[in-house]
Parts: C-alpha cells; structure tokens; sequence
C-alpha cells in the first residue's frame, strides 16, 4: 500500500500558481502509473463529492484542506507519490514528473519538469 498525496491548484486566489493539499489517499498497485490513475479516478466527483466517498478520505480531507466540498483532480494538478517524494503534473494525457526546486510546496514557481522526461501516457479507463 503506497500513499499519494492530491495537490489542486488553489482557485480561491486570483494567482493560480498556487497549490493546496487536499487529500492522501492509500494506493494499491505495482507501478507508480497505476498509482496516480487510482489516485487520479478516486479524486473524481461523479455521483458525489469524491471527498465524502469513505471516512479514510473524510478525515485526511478535513486535516489538509478543512473542506469536504472538493472539486475533481484536473490537468494542472499535483500527485506526490510519499514513498519517493516525486511530484507527478496532471497533464491532458497522463501524467509529467516534476522535481521540486526548494521545500516551499505552495506556488508552482517551486517545481519544474525533470528534463523532459517521457510523459506517463495513461487512458484513464
């Protein structure tokens, strides 16, 4: 069981570089792709709000973003896989690895493409 934890950029201000956690989520799977679709599909309001799905997801939403009231994972959101400390950009397919310039994790400016590494194509079936 791995964890990953969900990063949205924050929309509540008018810069959107800007990101918050919201949420880490305990990830079965072999592979880190699998990971973050898991996390990505979990993350996903559908019938309801994803944030409200089981107490698990409750209690680690309401101590990282004090909200239950989430929107879905998007493009331009951040999975971080805990184990590794890597950050994962959400992209329109897949999803791009990103390192981390310092240890101020709130505004994007502080991550950047590692290389151009191959874009972890997913379908999100």
């Amino acid at each position: 069981m791995s964890k990953i934890k969900v990063h949205h950029k924050d929309l509540n201000y008018f810069d959107i570089t800007r990101y918050q956690a919201v949420a880490e989520l305990d990830i079965e799977g072999s592979d880190i792709e699998s990971k973050l679709t898991q996390a990505w599909i979990r993350t996903q309001n559908l019938e309801n709000s994803w944030a409200t799905q089981s107490i698990e997801i409750m209690e680690s939403v309401k101590k990282l973003a004090g909200n239950l009231r989430q929107r879905s994972t998007s493009v331009g959101d951040m999975l971080e896989d805990l184990e590794t400390g890597l950050f994962y950009r959400i992209e329109f397919i897949g999803f791009s690895v990103l390192k981390v310039r310092d240890d101020n994790l709130s505004r994007a400016e502080d991550y950047e493409l590692v290389g151009y590494q191959e874009t972890l194509k997913t379908s999100f079936n």
